[in-house]
């Protein structure tokens, strides 16, 4: 029971931090600064790989929504619900470029979009 307290009380800290941050960017037209400390510690998550990894693409920056994505560059997600989405729009998938949760399209791999930042591969 206190693991599912602690789980329920570190999924409320995080949304309560997103909702923090989107309120700093709408409302000063800044990003919000990043968390000094993003680490989870809940059960079963420690053996994750961080995206100092090279699994999480070159350091270099993204291209623009709508430029291809260099394939050596995109980690291909294979599990959007461990990253809390739902499966991909038809004809797109999910993918982590330079430490960035990204959409591209699954034809040509145009960035289609970029989602958020993802501290660490999940998949």
């Amino acid at each position: 029971m206190a693991q599912k307290h602690d789980r329920t009380a570190a999924a409320v800290g995080i949304s309560l931090f997103a909702i923090a941050a989107t309120a700093t960017w709408v409302l000063t037209d800044q990003p919000a600064a990043e968390p000094t400390d993003t680490t989870l510690s809940v059960a079963g998550i420690s053996d994750v790989a961080s995206c100092d990894d090279s699994d999480c693409g070159s350091p270099t920056a993204l291209p623009p929504v709508g430029e291809p994505v260099a394939e050596d560059s995109l980690h291909v997600i294979t599990h959007p619900g461990r990253y809390g989405l739902a499966e991909a729009p038809s004809g797109s998938r999910y993918g982590v470029i330079s430490g960035r949760l990204v959409r591209v399209d699954a034809n040509d791999g145009q960035l289609l979009s970029v989602l958020r930042h993802a501290d660490r591969i999940l998949d």
